[in-house]
């Protein structure tokens, strides 16, 4: 029943921020908040199922929402970009353990390195920074997605459809910025009908096998949402 009324609230929301985008000289100051109350209904989704969850699984979970809550502040609020890029793809290297925890040491220091060029690089003022932490963000995000397909996870189903439709976003995004102004009103709509369906999705894999399925398959206990480290 929760998670009928849950997906019938986020569907509503989506729906409605959706068609406020496609009106003409629409304003974003009537979408945006509606894009940011059905983030926090992700986060708050998440917290809601914290005691039927693994400790280790959740905790992933809810770091990775709850930073992510925090740079769609700064994206859809303000015009930062780059420290929100910077963070995202921490969000990614959260995921991208909580996929396959093998790739943990390699990953942290691969983002801890590049965190500390890009920030050097902001300090140095080089031209290129904007794009640097692009390619750096979209670097983690191919990580992440490739790392569900590696995954045991038991929802890495769910999982798999969320990041395939993170990086069709990611892919609207980057045409978004590279097409003329002209068809830019068409593209835009596009980055959110795929990004807040994938963050959805997302916090659907904080519940129990049982209430997603509506079965209790064999060896569904919390420790069993745990990669074998």
């Amino acid at each position: 029943m929760i998670k009928k009324s849950y997906l019938i609230f986020q569907g509503t929301i989506w729906v409605v921020f959706l068609c406020l985008d496609l009106l003409p000289n629409s304003p974003e100051r009537f979408s945006d908040p509606l894009k940011y109350c059905g983030l926090l209904s992700c986060l708050g989704f998440v917290i809601l199922h914290r005691k039927q969850a693994d400790p280790i699984d959740w905790h992933h979970l809810f770091w990775g929402l709850a930073l992510t809550c925090g740079c769609d502040y700064f994206l859809l609020f303000t015009d930062s970009a780059f420290f929100p890029l910077l963070i995202f793809a921490g969000v990614h290297v959260i995921y991208s353990h909580r996929n396959f925890p093998q790739l943990q040491k390699k990953i942290v220091l691969a983002y801890v390195g590049g965190a500390l060029l890009l920030l050097l690089g902001i300090q140095q003022k080089w031209s290129y920074s904007i794009f640097s932490s692009g390619l750096f963000y979209a670097v983690f995000l191919l990580t992440d997605v490739i790392s569900t397909f590696r995954s045991q996870h038991p929802k890495r189903q769910l999982l798999q459809v969320a990041l395939l439709l993170f990086l069709l976003c990611d892919i609207t995004v980057a045409a978004f910025n590279l097409l003329p102004g002209s068809t830019q009103r068409l593209v835009g709509p596009l980055m959110w009908f795929f990004y807040f369906p994938a963050q959805v999705l997302l916090s659907l894999s904080a519940a129990p096998l049982q209430l997603l399925t509506k079965k209790s398959p064999p060896g569904d206990t919390a420790l069993s949402a745990r990669n074998v480290e």
